[in-house]
């Protein structure tokens, strides 16, 4: 009996690193869930940024490049014109569809869908970020100037919608802001003749007029469907009561 403590601490050493392990092995994962949360964002990240250089490093030593700002001036440049040439293609295809074939299933499926208002939002939009980041940006370094952006917003919410001589001389202030202004008509003459023709389906109402005066004089359009909507529903109902 007197072996019995003996064999007994004997157990308790050798079940000790057991438990320890596996406490370890509990506690192992909150430990390394804490370190996350408190490390730093950008420490957790793929890429770390370098204040000093402007570059990006990875934990490994692989370096990340990012776009310095005189790339990205250059890259917008580069699709300025391009983007308002495509545009202005673009612009043009559908309105033969809708002038020449409104009843053809091809027109309808394309003007019913959502792609021809998409695809002419995103270049409008593309068309507005390049130009913007081109006359706002200085050719020596590509920094984008925000304070002159801010001030030319502020005059052009304020001063520029007072009078046409202020508004022409704020388009004219910037090398790029007519181009974007055109796209901006242009995109919602497309919009508005898309949705007249739409609505010309549905009440089974003749738009060729309509969508060719959309294309050519904007709201004008509108006016012509809205007009041609009337005098249909007019002689429909005298067809009826006779």
């Amino acid at each position: 009996m007197a072996n019995v403590p003996r064999v007994t601490r004997r157990v308790q050493r050798a079940r000790a690193p057991t438990v320890t392990a596996r406490l370890n092995r509990v506690t192992e994962p909150s430990q390394k869930i804490r370190s996350r949360i408190t490390e730093p964002a950008w420490h957790r990240s793929r890429c770390a940024i370098s204040p000093c250089t402007g570059s990006t490093t990875t934990t490994s030593g692989n370096v990340c490049t990012r776009a310095s700002p005189g790339e990205v001036l250059a890259v917008s440049t580069d699709l300025v014109e391009p983007v308002f040439s495509t545009f202005q293609l673009f612009f043009l295809l559908p309105f033969p569809l809708m002038v020449f074939l409104p009843q053809n299933d091809v027109t309808k499926a394309i003007m019913q869908s959502p792609v021809v208002p998409t695809v002419a939002a995103l270049l409008f939009l593309t068309e507005l970020v390049t130009g913007t980041v081109v006359d706002y940006s200085t050719t020596e370094t590509g920094a984008f100037d925000a304070e002159a952006w801010q001030t030319d917003a502020s005059m052009l919410l304020t001063e520029a919608v007072k009078s046409t001589s202020a508004m022409r001389e704020f388009a004219l202030s910037r090398q790029h802001y007519v181009g974007q202004d055109w796209l901006h008509v242009c995109s919602w003459d497309l919009i508005g003749a898309v949705v007249i023709y739409r609505d010309g389906l549905e009440k089974s109402v003749t738009t060729r007029h309509s969508v060719l005066l959309c294309q050519v004089l904007g709201p004008v359009g509108w006016i012509s469907h809205a007009l041609t909507t009337s005098l249909t529903r007019a002689l429909r109902g005298e067809a009826r009561g006779s």
